[in-house]
Order: structure tokens, then C-alpha cells, then sequence
């Protein structure tokens, strides 16, 4: 029998992926070192750059008796000579987004950051002759210049669209 409680919850409510996935995710992230997703999730903003976009953390290490931990990055191969040089830096980021002393040493892990396949360029698909011939049609009386490119950009994009 599902109690008041539990339907109140569920009722009309859309929710973020990540409140979806935390309890599955969490007990993951735990073995790895870290309390919650927060480091992870907010990397980029953390991170001095080059390193916001050139590694991630991969794990939090914390030695017994001891308050601070050792934080493990990945790194792209090519930047972990300057990431050994510009550790206090990059602790000092971690450090102060979360407030507090949370890591004190930097280690570089043995496996490489690689980054993923969101930065591959977009192909845009060009429209066919007879959209293109249409739109020089209706941008004709319009003077040479950006407006023009304008519209026939945006005719294009409208006219080329596969719906």
C-alpha cells in the first residue's frame, strides 16, 4: 500500500537526472574517495584553467588519522609536468570552492585523461538547390551586406528543415 507520503512525492514533480541517479551513483562514488558528485559535477568551475578542461579528478584518498586528503587527478599526458609544478595552485582552487582545508596533496594517476568526444565539430547540413534558389528568390531586393546573409541563413535553416 503506498502511504500519502510517498504518493505527495511523486505526484507532478519532473526532477533533475542527477537526483535520479544519485542513489545509484553514490555508493560509486564513495569507494572512489569522494562524499558526493559535487567535484565532479562542478570541475570545470573548480579548476584553474588549463586544467578545468584538460583533467578530471579521479579519486580522493584519505590517509588515517588525518584530516586533509590527497586528491588523484587524470591529466592529459602533455600537461603533467606543468600540473606537478602548478599543484599548489590547483589545491588552492579545490580548497577554496569548498571552504575549507579538503586536500593538502596532489597526486597524478597513472591512467590518462582523455577527453571526451563532446568537442568534435558539428556538421551542418546544407540545404539542396532547389531551398537555396527559394531563398535567393525572397532575399533578392535585399541590399548586399550582413542582413542579407542574415535571412538567407535563417531562410535556409527554416526552409531546410526536415520535420
Amino acid at each position: 500500500m503506498v502511504t500519502d507520503k510517498q504518493d505527495a512525492k511523486r505526484r507532478n514533480r519532473d526532477a533533475p537526472l542527477d537526483e535520479l541517479i544519485g542513489a545509484v551513483m553514490d555508493p560509486v562514488l564513495r569507494k572512489r574517495g569522494f562524499a558526493s558528485s559535487e567535484i565532479l559535477k562542478r570541475w570545470p568551475v573548480i579548476a584553474p584553467p588549463p586544467y578545468s578542461e584538460k583533467s578530471l579528478p579521479d579519486r580522493l584518498s584519505w590517509p588515517r588519522g588525518e584530516e586533509t586528503g590527497t586528491l588523484h587527478l587524470r591529466i592529459v599526458p602533455g600537461l603533467r609536468l606543468a600540473a606537478t609544478h602548478d599543484a599548489p595552485k590547483i589545491l588552492a582552487s579545490v580548497n577554496t570552492y569548498f571552504g575549507y582545508l579538503l586536500v593538502e596533496r596532489l597526486m597524478l594517476s597513472p591512467s590518462p585523461f582523455i577527453p571526451g568526444s563532446d568537442a568534435l565539430p558539428q556538421i551542418e547540413p546544407q540545404p539542396d538547390g532547389a531551398t537555396q534558389k527559394r531563398v535567393a528568390e525572397a532575399v533578392g531586393d535585399v541590399d548586399e551586406g550582413p542582413l542579407k546573409d542574415a535571412l538567407r541563413t535563417l531562410g535556409e535553416s527554416i526552409l531546410g528543415r526536415k520535420d
